[in-house]
């Protein structure tokens, strides 16, 4: 496990930023009509005027600048012009800026137009509890209390939604990659690292309208929901500091789900 100097998570901000910064470009623009190669156009040419790179292109053979998951996608969306956006879809946008040898990531919900008020409490609820995971954070106490913290939020809501097991949060800096894995739902048999200044990781719970289960298309990375329920995420980089959590992926036009 990589434990970063404060010079080493001030690059791992800047890369965040302009990561957060290229998501907030976003607003006004995502729209019934747009394609999902429109978003990534967008990105990948605001992330480059910045004079950082996106860290996904080529990443084991994915071909774009980011994911886009559209509805019932959960995560690794590919974006492509055939991808024609509509009236109510929800869909996640995910980024990677690497930017002097560190990387930011970070992903965000938006809305297509008018949503209807079923797909609004997914992406409500994904986005509290990933706070709830984010705000149990404690120096000294280890990396499993975020994932109980997110399945006690979901668990007391009167909707039945399923969080999905099959990836996690990550360490992040000079790899994309990097230890801890950061679960998003109860492990007691495993504790993970003890929570330390210098660390840095994603917190980024996947959250389904229906069953946890989901599968992956033949392209070899979307992964979609078994059911066809819809999924909805949301991403932070954390950096644990001498006196707490520091969420280093907000910029100042930063929206959660409640300020659309």
């Amino acid at each position: 496990m990589q434990i970063y100097s404060q010079d080493e998570i001030e690059k791992i901000f800047q890369a965040s930023q302009i990561a957060a910064q290229a998501l907030s470009s976003l607003y006004g623009k995502i729209v019934p009509g747009i394609s999902t190669q429109q978003i990534n156009d967008w990105l990948q040419s605001f992330i480059e005027s910045k004079g950082a790179s996106c860290a996904c292109i080529g990443y084991k053979g994915f071909p774009k600048a980011c994911c886009t998951s559209v509805n019932q996608v959960v995560c690794h969306g590919i974006p492509s012009s055939s991808m024609i956006l509509r009236e109510g879809n929800i869909i996640n946008v995910d980024v990677v800026v690497l930017k002097d040898g560190y990387h930011g990531d970070t992903s965000r919900m938006f809305y297509v137009g008018k949503v209807n008020i079923r797909d609004k409490a997914l992406v409500e609820n994904t986005y509290l509890a990933m706070m709830a995971g984010i705000e149990a954070i404690q120096i000294g106490q280890p990396t499993n209390i975020i994932g109980e913290a997110i399945e006690n939020y979901i668990n007391s809501l009167d909707i039945k939604y399923g969080i999905v097991e099959n990836y996690c949060g990550h360490g992040l800096g000079k790899k994309m990659h990097e230890s801890p894995s950061i679960f998003h739902y109860k492990t007691p048999k495993y504790k993970g690292h003890i929570i330390q200044p210098g660390m840095c990781f994603t917190v980024e719970p996947m959250i389904n309208a229906g069953s946890k289960e989901v599968r992956t298309l033949a392209d070899e990375w979307t992964v979609v929901t078994k059911d066809r329920s819809m999924s909805a995420q949301w991403e932070h980089t954390i950096a644990i500091t001498e006196t707490g959590y520091r969420i280093l992926s907000i910029d100042e036009n930063y929206k959660t789900p409640f300020q659309y």
